[in-house]
């Protein structure tokens, strides 16, 4: 089953509306029922996710940050800053 991500970063699903991913937006995702009630999401060939449909609960399988919070460029950043941000843990902001 194939499903376009909305400009909310959402997908229906059994007539509901889950969040998945911001950088996913206008992209399409493959679903693929591996269990009786839970499946695995694609994107491209890669598992991104699965859905259980008994309490639809998206669980990711890859790091979320990686997806929605990534920095790549900081307008005004010196490298000596912008190296002191790359030491920064991605999760919790403290330096590394």
């Amino acid at each position: 089953m194939v499903k376009k991500i909305t400009t909310g970063a959402t997908f229906r699903f059994h007539h509901k509306l889950l969040y998945i991913a911001n950088s996913l937006v206008s992209h399409r995702i493959g679903l693929e029922e591996t269990d009786d009630g839970v499946w695995s999401i694609y994107f491209n060939t890669v598992l991104i996710a699965t859905l259980d449909e008994r309490d639809y609960r998206v669980t990711s399988k890859v790091l979320p940050m990686l997806l929605d919070t990534s920095v790549t460029y900081v307008p005004g950043c010196s490298e000596k800053s912008s190296a002191s941000l790359s030491r920064r843990s991605p999760i919790t902001g403290e330096l590394g």
